[in-house]
């Protein structure tokens, strides 16, 4: 179990949440790999913009 929270652990660099200036939720910036994969899978730049 342990090994397997690491591995997640590695595909995720930083999340980000800030006030959404159009209501009163959270904006969610995901940074890493898996944010990278998951532009890719919804038509997006692949690579991270940090």
């Amino acid at each position: 179990m342990e090994e397997a929270k690491e591995t997640r652990r590695a595909f995720v660099d930083r999340i980000e949440l800030a006030p959404a200036p159009e209501s009163d939720g959270l904006t969610i910036d995901l940074h890493g790999a898996l944010a990278a994969l998951l532009r890719l899978a919804t038509g997006g730049e692949g690579t991270d913009a940090n």
